[in-house]
């Protein structure tokens, strides 16, 4: 039962690591997003109308788990990076990203084939290298080097990180890559998310015709982050995901909508939802806009849903 559970854990980390790695946060320190979300158009994402930024860029993702589960205890860290040296730092050409509703929206264009997101219609390119990538601060150093598709991923069922760690990021850099860059982030505190109630192995109904209210206590700075990804999910991993909406809420606020309008750009059909508590923060390396994000659960990191 807790190897399965946990085998539930990773997959869901690794795909909201993956699918929330493209958000751009606020420049020079922790994301504090305001309590309607309308703080993702202040956040250093650039809407050009094709929902193309203007540098290069790339994304590192430290999340954490610590949570008890059906009476079981179960800990995750999970680290997710990736680099484009497209314009836009899109890893997918056929990807957008534009404000809706105070959250933002990437939508990538579809295709049958893979499964993967946008199917078949055009392979994205491998993401480009930014040599060995380091994680200090809490606990021993942990150095990751690029994978499969020029991504970085590393994935522990323990909590190697926790709340309030300093964490310095680095890369050493690469000549026809990413530049040599540094930047540090803390691990925010776990909140207790009361709504909605997500279920890994059910479905919930959201409307999206109206407001979706998110409450939690807990939580003092930084952000509350909510990714809901528009595709199904077999809790093994990830089939035919779609579009992804981000928004952020003040942590401190205890509470935030994500506004109909932004649920209504979205498909209706099979979903995953994933909220905790994050801290945001850009670098630049050259041209490139480095995100790190640092995010904690004390839950499950996501659950299934029907956008109706």
């Amino acid at each position: 039962m807790k190897q399965s559970m946990n085998g539930l854990v990773v997959s869901l980390s690794l795909l909201v690591a993956a699918c929330g790695s493209s958000v751009t946060g606020t420049d020079g320190g922790d994301s504090t997003a305001n309590t309607d979300a309308t703080a993702m158009s202040e956040s250093g994402v650039t809407d050009t109308g094709v929902g193309v930024l203007p540098e290069r860029g790339g994304t590192v993702t430290i999340s954490a788990i610590n949570a008890m589960i059906a009476g079981m205890s179960i800990a995750n860290t999970n680290v997710s990076g990736g680099f484009s040296s497209s314009i836009g730092g899109m890893v997918n050409a056929r990807c957008t990203t534009r404000s809706v509703g105070g959250c933002q929206l990437i939508s990538c264009a579809r295709g049958g084939g893979d499964g993967g997101v946008g199917g078949d219609a055009g392979a994205a390119p491998e993401g480009v290298s930014a040599g060995t990538l380091t994680i200090a601060g809490g606990g021993a150093p942990l150095t990751i080097m690029q994978g499969m598709g020029g991504n970085y991923s590393f994935n522990e069922m323990r909590e190697r990180f926790m709340a309030g760690a300093n964490l310095t990021v680095s890369a050493s850099g690469a000549a026809m890559g990413v530049p040599m860059f540094s930047g540090m982030i803390t691990m925010p505190a776990a909140v207790t998310v009361t709504a909605p109630v997500l279920n890994p192995l059910a479905q919930l109904p959201i409307p999206r015709s109206a407001p979706l209210m998110v409450t939690w206590t807990g939580g003092m700075t930084g952000s509350v982050r909510t990714i809901l990804i528009a595709g199904s999910f077999s809790g093994t991993g990830s089939t035919n995901m779609g579009d992804t909406l981000t928004c952020e809420f003040a942590a401190m606020s205890g509470s935030g909508a994500i506004s109909a309008e932004a649920l209504s750009a979205l498909p209706a059909g099979d979903g995953v939802l994933a909220i905790s508590a994050a801290n945001t923060r850009d670098v630049m390396a050259g041209d490139y806009r480095i995100t790190l994000i640092a995010s904690n659960a004390n839950s499950l990191p996501g659950g299934r849903v029907t956008l109706m």
